[in-house]
């Protein structure tokens, strides 16, 4: 990295992350589940900022699923903000990162919000540099443009703060000649010694990391992309977001969730079934993966076998056709994937232990 800024090359972090996977999956679903409907153009983000619906979602918590905003921690800073807007919801993204809650410029942020008069406790030199954010530092850019406009620092040492405060700065030495230089500035600009340190403590605070503007902005998208799917389309977002292995909760939150969103949930059915989660309208049909006794192979039969040849009959017909042992075969039985049978699993049970015989 540092060699490559050296020579004057770009570095770009390429992350992945499954939020991405659960909006492209939700579409698939949703094509599948409603075949007329008219495709979706997740892109057309500027319409997504302005429903109040998804809006609601956000200031009332309503955000379970959705990317980057569903922790409990999110979702109550969020009705704390009362955000119902997309800059908002940018804020609150960075102010939620250890750097500026640490700080405890997270709970100022939170009273110059909601309460505009708290707003002129604000130096009003910083005040004037970050007018958005009320005086308060929320971004990485903020506390470049409070070195350069409130000490004097130039662009080129309010870089070495960036660096330092991100963790990536190769000389400690360079960063405390920084440091001394932005509280001699502050001196001679006629700040007083407290004002001057608790500039400098707001600085320091982001070496606990802090977002830069662009990635939460960048990430905000993407949750109003989620929030869009999770307000329309419930249950078709909660079972991409269960097949792409969940979020901040467990499986059963998500299914709960799903519950709460009208959605009747199925156990596992020979016939309705697949290995990942699957939704008919309303139900949602839970997949075999979660069977963590049954054999991948097992289900892969079962399930090659219904696509080739149709649906199973009966419990004799699924016999005739897949080579089961009868360990596999009572799992199936136990959590009633063949209640399509009519048949109690004491029956059936007693069925599998005779073809065992």
């Amino acid at each position: 990295m540092n060699i490559a800024d050296d020579v004057g090359n770009f570095k770009f972090d390429i992350l992945g992350q499954r939020g991405l996977a659960k909006i492209k999956d939700a579409l698939a679903i949703i094509k599948e589940n409603n075949p007329d409907h008219p495709p979706i153009d997740i892109t057309n983000i500027e319409s997504f900022k302005n429903d109040k619906n998804i809006n609601n979602l956000l200031k009332d918590g309503g955000a379970i699923g959705a990317y980057y905003v569903e922790s409990p921690a999110m979702r109550g800073l969020m009705q704390k903000l009362q955000t119902q807007d997309y800059l908002g919801l940018v804020a609150a993204s960075s102010i939620i990162r250890p750097g500026v809650s640490g700080s405890g410029m997270k709970d100022e942020y939170i009273k110059r919000h909601r309460f505009p008069e708290k707003r002129k406790e604000a130096h009003p030199i910083l005040l004037a540099i970050m007018p958005e954010a009320y005086g308060v530092m929320v971004y990485q850019e903020d506390v470049m443009k409070v070195a350069n406009q409130f000490a004097d620092l130039t662009l080129g040492e309010a870089d070495v703060l960036r660096r330092g405060m991100s963790g990536k700065y190769r000389s400690l030495s360079e960063f405390t000649a920084v440091e001394n230089k932005f509280v001699a500035n502050c001196k001679k600009k006629g700040y007083t010694t407290d004002l001057t340190y608790e500039v400098w403590n707001q600085i320091k605070s982001f070496a606990g990391y802090a977002f830069a503007k662009g990635h939460s902005a960048s990430y905000a998208v993407e949750s109003y992309q989620s929030l869009y799917l999770k307000c329309y389309y419930p249950i078709e977002f909660m079972v991409a977001v269960l097949n792409n292995g969940g979020g901040f909760y467990s499986a059963e939150h998500y299914i709960h969730e799903a519950k709460m969103c009208s959605a009747i949930v199925e156990l596992p059915c020979i016939n309705r079934s697949d290995h990942a989660n699957s939704v008919q309208q309303k139900t949602i049909y839970l997949g075999f993966g979660y069977l963590k006794n049954l054999e991948d192979i097992t289900v892969q039969k079962f399930l090659t076998e219904r696509q080739l040849h149709g649906l199973f009959l009966s419990m004799d017909d699924f016999i005739d056709r897949i080579a089961i042992s009868i360990e596999q075969l009572t799992i199936l039985v136990r959590i009633d994937a063949f209640r399509f049978t009519k048949r109690t699993k004491t029956e059936l049970l007693w069925h599998a232990c005779q073809y065992e015989i």
